[in-house]
């Protein structure tokens, strides 16, 4: 998966092992570099630390690995690795393609309706800059909280009324056992 340089950092992730991408990475020529997702790591290298440095063909193009993730860590999908994103490598062939995430963070004092009105602005700029590629398309901003738990919001209703369930019961157990035990 392409990422931008500064996307561990905007998650607030850091690697388990090495590092994540420098910004220099993300610049066109920039030496090819990756970072493994834990499971890929020990699935392929057996959670050998020292994989860090080596070197790992991916699309037939040498990559130095530079960083393991922490165990656990997957954003929207479950991948093996992550590699910089770069102009010279991705922008321009894709220019026809509607398929990307963009993360960031607000700004401090910024509502999510105020960066809304900045991403409608930047939305209508690409529209004018390539309208063979941008016509009738649209940036949508949204909270990331509620992407993430869209698919198990009923799942979490149910597991939140269970547990409430479950302590009102133990709730119950105790006062009964205290009343027992009242002289």
């Amino acid at each position: 998966t392409t990422v931008s340089p500064g996307f561990f950092s905007t998650l607030g992730v850091a690697p388990e092992v090495g590092r994540t991408f420098l910004t220099e990475e993300g610049t066109e020529g920039a030496p090819e570099v990756a970072v493994l997702s834990h499971g890929f790591w020990v699935r392929r290298f057996g959670g050998d630390p020292e994989v860090v440095g080596r070197t790992l063909r991916i699309d037939d193009t040498p990559h130095t690995v530079v960083g393991i993730m922490p165990r656990g860590f997957h954003f929207l999908i479950d991948v093996d690795f992550w590699r910089p994103m770069r102009p010279d490598r991705d922008a321009a062939a894709l220019r026809d393609r509607h398929n990307w995430f963009v993360v960031g963070r607000l700004g401090q004092g910024t509502t999510l309706d105020q960066a809304k009105v900045q991403v409608d602005i930047v939305s209508r700029q690409l529209q004018e800059a390539y309208p063979e590629t941008n016509a009738a398309k649209a940036l949508l901003l949204t909270d990331l909280r509620s992407v993430l738990v869209e698919d198990h919001r009923t799942k979490l209703g149910v597991l939140s009324a269970a547990a409430v369930l479950v302590l009102l019961i133990a709730c119950a157990n105790v006062t009964g056992m205290l009343l027992a035990r009242a002289p």
